[in-house]
């Protein structure tokens, strides 16, 4: 039970055997569930909130260390770190952001780290579209991101399976379509397949313990199951309800963040 909250408030789940983290958004704060024992903090960063889509946004764990994506409280710039004791340490010294279309989920790919850049960020705005970009885990604040996959709106569902391959569920700009797509991140390439009408607002992904890819909507919340087939990804039933995160534990247990619970599916 995460008690009473605005929608949003939850995200980046993430799972560790099975014990799983989250965020809390516009707290910024990373938290730790054991099964059987009561939440813990693991770390926290002051964040600015305003707006919709603003505050710690997402969270990975290379070689031990945790890595956090998060607008700064007086300049709103998103930018890259690693936490623990003390002050973070800056990767990336970040970018202009706006109240919405922000990005700043993470993932690690082969050793580094993997982010979603939003259309609306201002290094988005320079680069001509949204992205997902790699950064160096040991560089300088100032390193430059690299290019993955660009052409994106606002690309913060996404994982990474265990061959390397990433998988996005893009989230659409005003007239545009929302999109599941299987990218190789060697050379960028991309097969898309464009997603039904309604909107649902993406706003997470896993891999399921099943094999289907699990993508949570916004808008319906509803847990949305796809498989990859000849000519792209085909509907897979419902496995439940989810807002704002999914993820799945070594188990194959399938966790969801509803607006005011986390839930363990059947």
């Amino acid at each position: 039970d995460l008690g009473d909250r605005p929608p949003g408030e939850v995200v980046a789940l993430r799972a560790d055997g099975e014990t799983v983290e989250w965020i809390d958004r516009t707290a910024g704060r990373i938290v730790r569930h054991d099964p059987g024992s009561e939440p813990v903090e693991l770390v926290s960063v002051a964040v600015s909130s305003a707006g919709e889509q603003r505050g710690l946004l997402g969270h990975v764990v290379i070689d031990g260390r945790r890595f956090a994506a998060w607008t700064e409280p007086e300049s709103s710039r998103l930018v890259v770190g690693q936490l623990g004791e003390g002050a973070p340490r800056l990767v990336w010294a970040g970018t202009t952001t706006e109240t919405r279309a922000v990005g700043g989920h993470l993932r690690a790919l082969e050793g580094r780290l993997l982010l979603g850049l939003g259309e609306l960020t201002g290094w988005a705005q320079t680069h001509g579209s949204g992205a997902l970009v790699t950064l160096d885990p040991d560089g300088p604040a100032d390193q430059e991101p690299v290019v993955v996959s660009d052409g994106w709106n606002n690309p913060f569902a996404f994982v990474v399976t265990d061959d390397g391959t990433v998988v996005l569920a893009d989230n659409t700009s005003v007239g545009g379509r929302e999109r599941l797509a299987v990218i190789d991140p060697v050379n960028g390439d991309a097969v898309v397949t464009e997603l039904p009408a309604p909107e649902r607002a993406p706003s997470a992904i896993a891999l399921l313990g099943d094999g289907r890819i699990g993508v949570c909507g916004f808008l319906d919340g509803e847990l949305r199951g796809y498989e990859l087939g000849e000519d792209g990804f085909e509907r897979a039933g419902t496995p439940g309800e989810c807002l704002t995160a999914v993820t799945a534990t070594s188990s194959g247990r399938t966790i969801v963040a509803t607006g005011d619970a986390l839930l363990a599916l059947p």
